[in-house]
């Protein structure tokens, strides 16, 4: 996936690597290639998870590239740590009972009208409640 500097994404190539053992190795020579295609001024950085094998391929074209940053994917980061948080039970009562005040309004047509008319009245952006 490519974004240019204007935001647009592109999907640049799509190839099926499931029968490859996805080295550092390999997955440098693949992310390599592709930089040599597109071309290495074109490039700014690099992005994935932080998976041994990604994070030492991101690291190697960093080194033979300097003007490519090696970045971590910030999604994913916050998708472990949201995931371990509701792992806490603290966090998984307060998951459960936020749930259960949406499942309240969705299932009562008086309640869910009274909430939309507050959340016009006040203006708010959000249109209704949504389970997690």
């Amino acid at each position: 996936m490519l974004i240019t500097s204007s935001r647009e994404e592109y999907l640049y190539s799509l190839q099926n690597y499931s029968s490859d053992h996805h080295t550092a190795e390999f997955l440098t020579d693949k992310i390599d290639e592709i930089v040599k295609k597109i071309g290495v001024n074109k490039i700014g950085a690099i992005v994935s998870d932080n998976a041994s094998n990604i994070a030492a391929a991101r690291e190697a074209i960093s080194l033979k590239y300097p003007n490519i940053i090696n970045l971590r994917c910030i999604a994913h980061c916050f998708n472990l740590i949201s995931q371990d948080i509701i792992k806490i039970p603290f966090a998984k009562k307060l998951l459960h009972r936020c749930n259960t005040v949406v499942t309240f309004f969705k299932v009562s047509h008086i309640a869910a009208s009274l909430l939309r008319n507050m959340i016009k009245k006040k203006k708010l952006k959000a249109e209704h409640l949504k389970l997690i």
